[in-house]
Protein backbone atom coordinates (compact mmCIF):
# COMPACT_ATOMS: atom_id res chain seq x y z
CA UNK A 1 0.00 0.00 0.00
CA UNK A 2 1.05 3.40 -0.89
CA UNK A 3 0.74 4.97 2.82
CA UNK A 4 0.93 8.59 1.90
CA UNK A 5 -1.40 8.14 -1.30
CA UNK A 6 -3.95 6.64 1.29
CA UNK A 7 -3.22 9.65 3.84
CA UNK A 8 -3.74 12.66 0.74
CA UNK A 9 -7.15 10.52 -0.01
CA UNK A 10 -8.04 10.25 2.99
CA UNK A 11 -7.57 13.81 4.38
CA UNK A 12 -9.01 15.17 1.17
CA UNK A 13 -11.85 12.73 2.11
CA UNK A 14 -12.17 14.42 5.32
CA UNK A 15 -12.20 17.70 4.59
CA UNK A 16 -14.94 17.60 1.89
CA UNK A 17 -17.52 15.29 3.98
CA UNK A 18 -19.80 17.85 5.33
CA UNK A 19 -19.75 19.92 2.26
CA UNK A 20 -20.40 17.55 -0.34
CA UNK A 21 -20.85 13.94 1.20
CA UNK A 22 -20.73 12.11 -2.12
CA UNK A 23 -17.76 13.63 -3.27
CA UNK A 24 -16.37 12.38 0.18
CA UNK A 25 -18.06 8.71 -0.44
CA UNK A 26 -15.81 8.33 -3.36
CA UNK A 27 -12.58 9.78 -2.52
CA UNK A 28 -12.69 8.02 0.70
CA UNK A 29 -13.49 4.71 -1.33
CA UNK A 30 -10.65 5.26 -3.07
CA UNK A 31 -8.33 5.41 -0.17
CA UNK A 32 -9.89 2.21 1.24
CA UNK A 33 -9.09 0.67 -1.74
CA UNK A 34 -5.58 0.69 -1.84
CA UNK A 35 -5.47 -1.65 1.39
CA UNK A 36 -4.54 -5.28 0.70
CA UNK A 37 -4.43 -6.92 3.75
CA UNK A 38 -3.48 -6.19 7.71
CA UNK A 39 -0.81 -2.99 7.27
CA UNK A 40 2.85 -3.58 7.15
CA UNK A 41 2.40 -6.68 6.99
CA UNK A 42 5.68 -8.36 5.80
CA UNK A 43 6.87 -5.96 9.35
CA UNK A 44 4.18 -6.28 11.53
CA UNK A 45 5.69 -8.70 14.28
CA UNK A 46 8.71 -6.34 14.50
CA UNK A 47 8.47 -4.55 17.93
CA UNK A 48 10.20 -1.45 15.79
CA UNK A 49 7.28 -1.04 13.53
CA UNK A 50 4.56 -1.67 16.37
CA UNK A 51 3.66 1.71 16.20
CA UNK A 52 3.23 2.52 13.44
CA UNK A 53 0.99 -0.42 12.59
CA UNK A 54 -1.38 0.62 14.85
CA UNK A 55 -1.47 4.42 14.09
CA UNK A 56 -2.26 2.90 10.27
CA UNK A 57 -4.79 0.04 11.29
CA UNK A 58 -6.98 2.98 13.16
CA UNK A 59 -6.40 5.29 10.63
CA UNK A 60 -7.74 2.92 8.12
CA UNK A 61 -10.81 2.67 10.70
CA UNK A 62 -11.45 5.94 11.15
CA UNK A 63 -11.36 6.53 7.24
CA UNK A 64 -13.97 3.44 7.19
CA UNK A 65 -16.17 4.97 9.44
CA UNK A 66 -16.12 8.40 7.61
CA UNK A 67 -16.99 6.87 4.59
CA UNK A 68 -19.91 5.12 6.19
CA UNK A 69 -20.91 8.36 7.73
CA UNK A 70 -20.69 10.49 4.09
CA UNK A 71 -22.89 7.24 3.02
CA UNK A 72 -25.54 7.49 5.48
CA UNK A 73 -25.51 11.27 4.84
CA UNK A 74 -26.37 10.81 1.17
CA UNK A 75 -29.35 8.10 2.37
CA UNK A 76 -27.43 5.02 1.46
CA UNK A 77 -28.36 3.57 5.23
CA UNK A 78 -29.83 0.50 4.08
CA UNK A 79 -27.71 -0.71 1.58
CA UNK A 80 -25.22 -0.37 4.25
CA UNK A 81 -26.88 -2.95 7.69
CA UNK A 82 -25.04 -5.88 6.26
CA UNK A 83 -21.54 -4.35 6.01
CA UNK A 84 -22.40 -2.50 9.17
CA UNK A 85 -23.48 -5.40 11.53
CA UNK A 86 -20.23 -7.47 10.16
CA UNK A 87 -18.26 -4.31 11.57
CA UNK A 88 -20.13 -4.48 14.57
CA UNK A 89 -19.89 -7.92 15.61
CA UNK A 90 -15.51 -7.81 14.61
CA UNK A 91 -15.70 -3.98 16.40
CA UNK A 92 -18.33 -4.41 19.05
CA UNK A 93 -16.79 -1.57 21.23
CA UNK A 94 -16.24 1.46 18.17
CA UNK A 95 -19.46 3.86 19.08
CA UNK A 96 -19.00 5.37 15.89
CA UNK A 97 -19.45 1.76 14.08
CA UNK A 98 -22.99 0.48 16.59
CA UNK A 99 -24.34 4.49 15.84
CA UNK A 100 -23.72 4.21 12.42
CA UNK A 101 -25.72 0.93 12.51
CA UNK A 102 -28.42 1.76 14.58
CA UNK A 103 -28.97 4.79 12.32
CA UNK A 104 -28.75 2.78 9.03
CA UNK A 105 -31.37 0.07 10.43
CA UNK A 106 -33.95 2.88 11.14
CA UNK A 107 -32.95 4.11 7.32
CA UNK A 108 -33.87 0.24 6.25
CA UNK A 109 -37.14 0.35 8.41
CA UNK A 110 -35.88 -1.56 11.31
CA UNK A 111 -36.15 1.03 14.10
CA UNK A 112 -36.74 -1.88 16.81
CA UNK A 113 -33.21 -3.66 15.42
CA UNK A 114 -31.52 -0.19 16.04
CA UNK A 115 -33.06 -0.38 19.47
CA UNK A 116 -31.93 -3.86 20.38
CA UNK A 117 -27.95 -3.16 18.66
CA UNK A 118 -28.55 -0.14 21.40
CA UNK A 119 -29.50 -2.17 23.82
CA UNK A 120 -26.51 -4.60 23.09
CA UNK A 121 -23.95 -2.25 22.40
CA UNK A 122 -24.91 -0.29 26.38
CA UNK A 123 -25.15 -3.65 27.71
CA UNK A 124 -21.38 -4.64 26.61
CA UNK A 125 -19.63 -1.45 27.26
CA UNK A 126 -21.12 -1.64 31.20
CA UNK A 127 -20.23 -5.51 30.72
CA UNK A 128 -16.51 -4.26 29.47
CA UNK A 129 -16.12 -1.87 32.02
CA UNK A 130 -17.08 -4.22 35.18
CA UNK A 131 -14.06 -4.91 37.59
CA UNK A 132 -13.93 -8.46 37.48
CA UNK A 133 -15.68 -10.89 39.71
CA UNK A 134 -14.07 -11.89 42.80
CA UNK A 135 -14.12 -16.18 43.18
CA UNK A 136 -13.88 -17.43 46.49
CA UNK A 137 -11.46 -19.78 47.65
Amino acid sequence: MDVVRFERLASAGRGVLAADPGDAARVLRRALALWRGPALLDVAASDFFRAPVTRLSELRMAVLEDRIEADLRVGRGRELTGELTSLVAEHPLRERLVGALMRALVAAGRPAEALTAYGRASSLRWTSCSPPRRTSS
